[in-house]
């Protein structure tokens, strides 16, 4: 069926049959005036309990508010009417009246009816009879508004139009909204035209939404149709009228390709008629027709293939095209190709695809847009176990928001491609190069942060960053190997670690640091000299050496040359060699004024005095503080406790010899960490029995993520 245009006038949806519950049931009843009979009185109006009650339907923007109007008729005679409240300001109709109700009115029988309306169209009305006295204040309660889906009902429309030779003959029904099909009995045919309208009655119709259909017929062509949603509600009458426009005028819409092959003839339509599109005939490789759009450069489509449109001029309409995203799985493995113009929403999808067919690892192409990443990360959201390879670079999915925000283009690993800046300053590297850009920018803004994107093959001199650190480090699982550190004095990764800073799931390996002074406050550390922040989730496997001296300095460390009073270190361990030749070298940190908890030691620590000398210890050489569940191999001494709590156990007395008790002790001394709200930097890692035969007796235990709280 096609459909008439309307004037700009006429409102969107036909009308909405409402029921007004007007029942003792559901409304207050007004107290009997006390007044006389004749002369005047006061009238004033509410609704039920002082609430206007409506349907979804009636809940209206601004520019769509209700107009209530007040009308009545006394002792019988002509009806009249007596007040009407509209919208004023910011307040709605129903508040209007609310505060402005006090009417004077004749005593006498009165029967009063108060409708809303919308647009001219009435969408509820409501009767009551009441006597008026005069010389007082009359009470006038309505119930609340509501519209019934049950019982039947009656539809009236009024249907006219501008050119009254030109319609001979009008065939007019009820359609079902749902499947289209014509309600039976609800066909009407005017034979006769008076006016240039039609009115359409229907009664008994059951309460629901159904579709009123006209065709206008000059003898026996249609030379215009009429269609629009009409809802029935039980008892009431849906009444509205409907002005169409011109019936003859012709224009022609075209169809372009728009980047696609083929052809396609021009469609004529009816001036306001509404018909359905002519089916697309146009291809394009790699790419999907999703509909149509006056706009040539249009990023989506207005009218969907065979839509329903309505010509108001000659339109140009142009082909609106999806780029493809292929998917390719092969066992566990997707890969998955975007085009440049690939929308972010198919982007998504094709990502849900893949997890569907069971894909563990997804192979992506790089050079993709911010959109589209962010689509990736998306999809990806909870997805704990996908292994994820961008542009070659593999990226775990806890990071993907971060990687979302930078060109995976400059992810080429050498160079000034081995790091990019995402928007927050965040730098995100690949190699060698990257880790000197982050030092630098570091140096100027200690709240630089740093992420890496793999593994990276430093195997160089490094030159420590010689401020407090307050960003955040995160490795991401990855480690930075070949880091070798000669100072003077503090050699190690990064001075320091402010109470803002953070250092998670990053590895130190197969590096060395060595400290050449042995006076007080010098030592050698593969993370930092001081901490005060929040190291988590972290290893070393590196050396670290301080000198000796007759002095009892020169401390040597894998974690922290000291961690501060505010200095948290959770589920790290070290299996580096240790050696200092003062008198402190220590596993984890050479002395603890803050928390040590669930770490442990397998490296050979060694001081001046020997292997299992004075002040060589596993987890700290000086705890003034707190140490929870902690493990140790090397060396035979777990800590030296000047004060305070400290629990640190040497594997050899733990029933699990393959580490399997240790292990559960430590987790649960995480998530300990985690359940004390007085720990706002949760530990997301978690420890786990490493299975490969290389590295598993250095390294028995291997950190893997974790939620926070399982």
């Amino acid at each position: 069926m096609m459909n008439i245009k309307r004037m700009p006038s006429c409102i969107a949806v036909v009308v909405a049959a409402l029921l007004l519950a007007v029942s003792c049931g559901n409304m207050l009843e007004a107290p009997k005036a006390e007044g006389v009979d004749g002369g005047t009185g006061r009238l004033s109006v509410s609704m039920g309990d002082g609430r206007a009650v409506f349907p979804e339907e009636l809940k209206f923007e601004a520019d769509k508010e209700l107009t209530f109007t007040l009308s009545g008729s006394l002792d019988g005679g002509e009806d009249k009417e007596i007040r009407s409240w509209s919208a004023e300001g910011d307040k709605t109709a129903h508040q209007v009246m609310a505060a402005d109700t006090s009417l004077t009115v004749e005593a006498g029988q009165w029967s009063f009816t108060l409708q809303a309306k919308r647009g001219g169209t009435v969408v509820a009305t409501a009767s009551k009879d009441l006597e008026v006295k005069g010389g007082t204040t009359n009470r006038l309660s309505f119930g609340t508004m509501a519209y019934s889906d049950e019982g039947t009902g009656t539809v009236t429309v009024t249907i006219s139009w501008n050119e009254v030779e030109r319609v001979t003959s009008v065939v007019a029904g009820l359609y079902n909204a749902s499947n289209d099909t014509m309600v039976s009995g609800t066909e009407v045919t005017f034979g006769t035209i008076e006016g240039a309208q039609v009115t359409y009655t229907k009664s008994g119709v059951p309460a629901g939404i159904y579709r009123l259909k006209a065709q206008m017929y000059q003898d026996d062509a249609v030379i215009g149709t009429y269609s629009e949603l009409v809802r029935v509600a039980g008892g009431l009458s849906s009444e509205a009228e409907r002005e169409l426009g011109s019936l003859n005028t012709q224009y022609t819409v075209t169809f372009n390709a728009n980047g696609g092959t083929g052809t396609m003839d021009s469609q004529t339509f009816i001036s306001g008629v509404e018909q359905e599109l002519s089916a697309n005939a146009f291809e394009r490789e790699n790419y999907t027709f999703s509909g149509w759009s006056e706009d040539k450069a249009a990023d989506a489509a207005t009218y969907t293939d065979k839509a329903m449109f309505t010509a108001t001029k000659d339109t140009p309409l142009y082909a609106v095209w999806e780029a493809n995203v292929t998917i390719a799985i092969e066992g566990s493995t997707a890969t998955i190709t975007i085009p440049d113009d690939a929308k972010d929403t198919r982007v998504q999808n094709a990502v849900t695809e893949a997890l569907a067919g069971n894909a563990t690892l997804l192979m992506i192409n790089d050079q993709l847009t911010d959109a589209q990443q962010t689509a990736i990360a998306t999809a990806l959201t909870g997805k704990s176990d996908i292994a994820l390879v961008m542009g070659g670079v593999t990226a775990p999915t806890t990071t993907i928001t971060e990687l979302a925000a930078i060109d995976l283009a400059y992810k080429n690993g050498t160079g000034e491609n081995a790091y990019a800046v995402a928007s927050d300053g965040t730098h995100i590297i690949t190699g060698k190069d990257g880790l000197d850009a982050w030092n630098t920018a570091a140096t100027s803004d200690v709240s630089t942060n740093l992420t890496l994107a793999c593994d990276i093959e430093y195997n160089a001199n490094w030159s420590r960053l010689k401020v407090t650190y307050n960003g955040t480090i995160n490795g991401n699982g990855y480690a930075i190997i070949g880091l070798n550190c000669s100072a003077s004095n503090n050699a190690g990764f990064i001075y320091g670690l402010g109470g803002e800073g953070v250092i998670k799931y990053l590895g130190i390996v197969g590096g060395s640091f060595s400290n050449s002074k042995s006076i007080n406050g010098c030592g050698s550390h593969a993370f930092v000299s001081n901490n005060y922040g929040v190291i988590m989730g972290c290893y070393n496997t590196s050396s670290c050496t301080s000198a000796g001296g007759s002095e009892d300095y020169g401390n040597a460390s894998g974690i922290s040359t000291e961690n501060e009073s505010s200095g948290k270190i959770i589920a790290c361990y070290n299996a580096g060699t240790i050696s200092a030749g003062g008198a402190s070298a220590s596993g984890i940190s050479g002395g603890n004024s803050g928390l040590i908890s669930g770490c442990y030691n397998t490296g050979a620590v060694s001081t001046k005095g020997g292997d299992y000398g004075y002040d060589a210890t596993a987890i700290t050489s000086a705890n003034r503080k707190t140490i929870n569940d902690c493990y140790y191999t090397q060396p035979s001494r777990g800590y030296e406790n000047d004060s305070n709590t400290a629990t640190a156990t040497n594997i050899t007395n733990v029933a699990g010899s393959d580490w399997t008790d240790a292990m559960n002790a430590m987790n649960a001394a995480i998530e300990a960490y985690n359940a004390d709200e007085a720990n706002t930097v949760k530990c997301n890692y978690r420890y786990v029995l490493n299975t490969d035969a290389a590295t598993k007796e250095a390294q028995p235990l291997v950190i893997v993520e974790a939620p926070a709280t399982e």
